[in-house]
């Protein structure tokens, strides 16, 4: 008895904490535009008002978080709106910076909106403005008062690429599972086992979840840019990709290093936010070396330059440039790693951290397959890297091997359709 209603007034504290952040994102939205921080529709959206002329035809809500996401479900996006030329898309994403290249997606009918923030009011109105007959929620993002707006109109969802680590699934049940409204989710298309156990663990039937292969895995990456195909030679170019503080630091140090031995290596740096430019840069000066924009590289770097990617969606071009790849967020033990499958497309040895959970199915399959170099600690890294270039050919083998390209996932597709109610 005494457990349970401690366990009732943790809940009872965390919604009411959850409140006070629904007021303080309302807060934060209304100061960002006061003080003009924010584009005027990019703070509409957030309000949940459209600033696109909404169709009068069937709608289908599609969230997702940030570039890296969306650009995973494009394939998806295509089946949509080929397959169900009645029905428009509207797609959310929490980073307005993404939406430009929504934008240029031919095969995709889709408006892009930046999401609305989860205060409840906030959400209604999005929910009045659009009436969505179905909703697709993509990998990990979790929105108490948008699920439960979903569930109160009867919307058919489901979870796409679902990605539910055990750091969220503590969240959740302190929460209280049902506060989510998982239960209205008719289908939970998951990246893994792991992810299936937990959703099992807050009540989820097993027969409402498949595994299915992880949609980044499709990835499909642009060509090496032509104006850059002759600036980097690839056995000598090194690309850290979407960097997070304090791994660029950390980064610089090793590559410092390396140079001493390996003097003709140049260095990309790819901040997972290229909003960071200018503290990256910094951050580059302070080890003696020259930070130059990628808008601005003209010829080679000189020996003392490294570039610094300033522009969203360009990275996907980039790993056909180098012949190692430390892929970011795998140093910090707070983020989990970033995707292996570009640099794998894109034919670039994979060097990264311990902390790898976003991915930890396809980093194990690697590990088994000798198919990366793992560096354990920052301390490392240096070495890492010269080892990651001494191997780099064998080491993007095993990886294709290890980790093939999909085949076929028209049929997954078809269910997606299906367990939206849309087939």
């Amino acid at each position: 008895m005494v457990l349970a209603a401690q366990a009732l007034e943790e809940r009872l504290l965390i919604r009411f904490l959850t409140a006070m952040v629904s007021v303080l994102l309302f807060l934060w939205v209304r100061l960002s535009a006061l003080i003009g921080q924010t584009p005027r529709e990019v703070t509409r959206n957030r309000l949940g008002r459209a600033t696109v002329e909404v169709p009068n035809v069937p709608i289908i809500w599609v969230h997702t978080a940030s570039l890296g996401e969306l650009t995973a479900i494009r394939p998806v996006l295509a089946y949509l709106s080929a397959r169900h030329s009645a029905h428009h898309l509207v797609v959310t994403v929490n980073n307005e910076r993404a939406l430009p290249v929504l934008a240029t997606w031919d095969d995709v009918r889709a408006f892009g909106q930046v999401a609305p923030i989860d205060v409840p009011q906030v959400v209604a109105r999005f929910m009045a403005a659009w009436s969505p007959v179905a909703f697709i929620n993509v990998e990990a993002e979790l929105w108490p008062n948008r699920f439960a707006a979903l569930a109160a109109a009867g919307t058919p969802s489901i979870f796409l690429n679902g990605r539910l680590s055990d750091k969220s699934l503590a969240m959740v049940q302190r929460l209280g599972a049902d506060a989510l409204h998982l239960g209205h989710f008719s289908y939970f298309f998951a990246q893994s086992s792991a992810t299936v156990t937990n959703l099992q663990t807050l009540g989820v039937p097993p027969a409402k979840i498949e595994i299915t292969r992880n949609l980044k895995a499709m990835v499909d990456l642009p060509s090496v840019r032509a104006d850059l195909a002759g600036v980097f030679r690839r056995d000598r170019t090194l690309l850290a990709a979407s960097t997070h503080p304090p791994e660029e630091a950390e980064v610089l140090r090793a590559y410092c290093t390396l140079r001493k031995q390996r003097p003709d290596v140049r260095l990309i740096l790819s901040p997972r936010h290229p909003r960071r430019l200018q503290e990256v840069a910094a951050l580059v000066r302070r080890v003696a070396l020259d930070p130059v924009p990628l808008s601005d590289v003209s010829g080679t770097p000189a020996g003392n330059q490294v570039v610094i990617i300033d522009e969203l969606g360009v990275q996907p071009g980039l790993y056909g440039l180098a012949a190692v790849t430390f892929v970011g967020g795998s140093l910090p033990p707070d983020i989990g790693g970033h995707t292996p499958y570009e640099p794998i497309r894109g034919g670039s040895a994979i060097l990264a951290g311990p902390h790898t959970a976003n991915f930890m199915a396809e980093y194990r399959i690697l590990a088994a397959a000798g198919a990366y170099v793992r560096v354990d600690t920052a301390a490392d890294l240096a070495r890492a890297m010269a080892e990651a270039f001494d191997h780099a050919g064998e080491l993007v083998r095993q990886a294709g091997q290890a980790l093939p390209p999909p085949g076929d996932l028209h049929d997954t597709f078809a269910r997606i359709s299906e367990k939206l109610g849309l087939a």
